[in-house]
């Protein structure tokens, strides 16, 4: 893909088709607020003033931007860099499933970090950390080249901490519990251990992870993180495993992608790593991971892992398709470290909102 093509489609990737008019004003502003998360906040750059919704939930109250948590403070700086002349949202929290307006009305700009396929209220954006530079989370910490093919252990590694929810339909749409909560829970003496497994079997990480013990083909477990200690926790021992960097990762040939409560963290330096990616199924998408077509940058799999082994056994079997889809991941990747392009997406989408029509209250 050229550069330019590259720029083009990422500015229509993340503008999501959102086309106006945009609504404006502190109305539509609170409107649109009250169908975000908690960390939705609004700016007026008439104003050159953030806010966030009132006590009651209904009105708009001024936030300091000094004590905006980072994420939203990131894009909002990154926003401002190209001087919107506009009113609009950010809301940076995880799954963002909610419906912003009936069909047809208009809202206001909603900046957001993930959203659902086919959503055209949201327009997408990097994660500050997750998607920066030099953090360690991004596809710039691997480089693809690490270790040659041949050299690759023909299995699956997967590390991650104990995350996401059950799922309680196919898509992982219609959410259940937490696994860290029922795990409290649990301890609270407020569930039973067998009203706990319920709940572990239908989150897809334990889920997959459970099954794919003792077959040999897979290296996946659990690790500690996020103040979550997985020896303090029933019925997870048999799941942990000793943590694994990301340089080491890239000595399996196949690396998973596994969903917490919306899509896999690891996703774009997996994307990066020189291994192939099998990816758990997932409705949302982020501010890139749309340049990844499945079946030609990465395999996909179920939310509940059931076809697999399935996946591994066919790409072990088409090794020149397989390492196709890799270089292809790759050289989209090499793309998407280029800060240069990343700034010119960004320039291009506020000056193409800025350009649509607007509409006040």
């Amino acid at each position: 893909m050229s550069v330019n093509a590259f720029v083009e489609e990422s500015v229509a990737l993340q503008m999501g088709g959102y086309a106006g008019p945009m609504a404006q004003g502190e109305a539509a502003l609170s409107r649109a607020l009250q169908r975000c998360s908690g960390m939705g906040i609004a700016f007026r750059p008439a104003l050159g003033e953030a806010f966030a919704l009132d006590a009651d939930g209904v009105g708009l109250r001024r936030v300091e931007r000094k004590a905006l948590p980072v994420k939203t403070a990131r894009a909002l700086a990154d926003l401002l860099a190209y001087a919107p002349d506009f009113d609009f949202i950010i809301d940076m929290q995880d799954r963002r499933a909610a419906r912003m307006a009936p069909d047809e009305a208009p809202t206001p700009p909603v900046f957001a970090f993930n959203r659902l396929q086919g959503d055209s209220r949201r327009i997408l954006m990097p994660l500050a950390i997750y998607h920066d530079f030099g953090t360690g989370q991004f596809a710039d910490v691997v480089r693809p080249d690490a270790v040659a093919w041949e050299d690759k252990v023909p299995r699956v590694v997967w590390r991650g901490i104990t995350g996401g929810r059950a799922a309680m339909d196919a898509a992982g749409l219609v959410e259940g519990m937490r696994m860290k909560m029922a795990m409290r829970r649990l301890r609270e003496g407020r569930m039973t251990e067998t009203e706990l497994r319920e709940v572990l079997v239908a989150c897809p990480r334990w889920g997959l992870l459970d099954r794919m013990q003792g077959d040999p083909r897979f290296d996946m477990g659990f690790v500690d993180g996020d103040g979550y200690v997985i020896a303090q926790t029933p019925l997870h021992a048999h799941l942990e495993r000793p943590r694994v960097p990301q340089v080491e990762m890239q000595r399996y040939r196949y690396i998973a992608v596994l969903r917490g409560l919306d899509v896999g963290s690891s996703f774009y330096w997996v994307m990066n790593s020189g291994s192939l990616g099998l990816v758990m199924e997932t409705p949302f998408e982020t501010f890139a991971s749309a340049h990844f077509r499945p079946g030609e940058a990465y395999l996909p799999f179920r939310l509940d892992g059931s076809d697999l082994g399935e996946r591994l056994d066919w790409a072990e079997a088409h090794q020149n398709e397989v390492r196709a889809m890799v270089a292809q991941a790759g050289e989209t990747a090499a793309l998407l470290l280029r800060a240069d392009l990343r700034a010119e997406v960004l320039r291009r989408i506020v000056a193409q909102v800025a350009a649509l029509p607007r509409l006040e209250g």
